[in-house]
């Protein structure tokens, strides 16, 4: 009894430090915008199609989440890292949720904290993007999907809740891909072993997958761009994707110390197998939903922020390990030496990180913005100064120098991104067939391209051109602005 006092509302407590924590680093740390979903939610408000007018690879719903505050704000982007924000608090009360139904106060404590010890940090600063929004949905969905198996009813609304929360994350983003599909077919299996009105639950299940996908279809055959969407989200994005980040260049401190909880699983699954000990449904949903996210996230181009997508559940595992972990007999060594681990890479990574970014005084201001006083900011006040606002641009460098000086793009591969040159033959004879008035070029990007991604390729075509068909007009220090003057 003076356990259970003791520890009533260890868990609430932790969730309100989790989410001061999120908090005041929302408030001390730089915050910054994700320049090409900013890119893309401006220019569909111009008349541009997405994916037919504009190069885009992930599925749009992570990206569109923001149009409505930039319309009302009228694209205040220092608003933009809020959303980042009400997502991270959205997800710890889902974990929250979660955890009070399902798991131990210590373990609800541990999901809590290592869920805000992550969040931020893969961000690697305070920002909105999209498996932010995928992971609070995944989180909701596997909350809806240990309801689904622990209840012996649940309404056909919740099924399709669950339906529709699942195609929703995958339509935030490609990444979830194989996560979704798992987390469908563990929810197809629990209305097949539950048999009771199979038939109708089935289809509320696939209603709910179905609808986000048909509403995206129509939207698209309506503007005759089914095929542009199909190839940019499927084709072209496994050209995104096929530049595999290598092995030896992965973060591996920091993957195994996020995978830990993977780890503990995989042991305890390893053990339950050859001691043939029966292995719970509940068990096998978080394995299998935790080893789902590896795929993607170590076998595509990596970067820190695809690991907030699997974060929510990634928590979730952390805390259920603990109370799977404590149930063997040799449960508190071992969990003890994890915990070690944990601390001792956690106080060099992440500790040690936070502190290293924290500013003082506070600012809301963002920092990749631009400001007077920036050469990019010179070069955007003499477009708006000394040329047509009819005048389209083609940008080889920041692509918030469309939306800052209100030009549109000449072409669809606007935003420089190597990935979207690919095939360069394609997309140059594309650029070539709509050429723009004016090239603008930040030539400290076309040493990046040069050095970083080793597309040459790229710089030769635009140096061609520009030497073929444009005149210097003006320089920015780095900034270069070529105007057409061929025919």
């Amino acid at each position: 009894m003076e356990k259970l006092i003791q520890y009533k509302y260890l868990s609430r407590l932790f969730l309100y430090l989790s989410s001061l924590w999120l908090l005041l680093f929302f408030i001390f740390m730089p915050h910054y915008i994700e320049l090409s979903e900013t890119l893309e939610t401006w220019l569909p408000t111009k008349g541009l199609v997405m994916y037919k007018d504009i190069a885009m690879f992930h599925l749009p719903l992570g990206k569109l989440v923001l149009l409505p505050l930039h319309l009302i704000s009228k694209w205040n982007l220092e608003l933009d890292p809020f959303v980042g924000l009400a997502i991270g608090i959205a997800t710890l009360l889902f974990i929250y949720h979660f955890s009070k139904r399902f798991l131990s106060q210590k373990a609800t404590s541990i999901a809590l904290i290592f869920f805000s010890l992550f969040y931020w940090f893969f961000g690697t600063s305070i920002l909105y993007f999209h498996e932010q929004l995928i992971g609070l949905l995944l989180t909701a969905a596997l909350l809806l999907l240990f309801q689904l198996h622990k209840y012996k009813s649940i309404s056909g609304k919740k099924i399709f809740r669950l339906g529709l929360i699942l195609s929703l994350a995958e339509f935030s983003g490609q990444i979830a891909s194989i996560t979704v599909f798992v987390a469908a077919l563990l929810a197809f299996y629990i209305l097949w072993k539950r048999k009771a009105q199979l038939l109708r639950n089935s289809l509320m299940l696939a209603s709910g997958l179905a609808l986000p996908f048909a509403v995206l279809v129509l939207y698209f055959i309506s503007q005759s761009a089914l095929w542009d969407f199909i190839y940019w989200t499927t084709l072209s994005y496994f050209t995104y994707a096929g530049f595999v980040t290598p092995i030896s260049e992965l973060p591996f401190k920091e993957l195994i110390l996020f995978y830990l909880p993977l780890i503990i699983l995989t042991f305890i699954f390893i053990y339950k197998l050859l001691k043939k000990e029966k292995i719970s449904f509940e068990f096998l949903t978080v394995f299998l939903l935790t080893i789902s996210s590896v795929p993607f996230i170590t076998r595509s181009v990596f970067h820190p922020h695809h690991l907030n997508y699997p974060l929510g559940i990634l928590a979730i595992a952390a805390g259920y390990s603990f109370d799977q972990l404590i149930k063997f007999k040799a449960g508190n060594k071992l969990f003890a030496t994890t915990t070690v681990i944990f601390l001792f890479l956690g106080a060099f990574t992440l500790l040690s990180w936070y502190k290293s970014h924290i500013t003082f005084p506070p600012s809301l201001k963002i920092v990749n913005d631009v400001y007077p006083g920036d050469p990019m900011f010179n070069a955007i006040e003499w477009v708006k100064k000394n040329t047509n606002s009819n005048n389209k641009l083609m940008v080889v460098g920041d692509p918030l120098f469309y939306m800052r000086s209100d030009r549109l793009t000449a072409s669809r591969p606007a935003k420089s991104i190597p990935y979207t040159w690919e095939p360069i033959e394609d997309v140059s004879s594309e650029i070539l067939q709509t050429p723009p008035i004016y090239w603008v070029v930040d030539r400290q990007f076309i040493k990046k391209l040069i050095v970083d991604y080793k597309k040459e390729n790229m710089v030769r075509f635009l140096d061609g051109e520009l030497k073929a068909c444009y005149s210097l007009k003006e320089t920015f220090e780095n900034w270069e602005i070529w105007e057409k003057k061929c025919n």
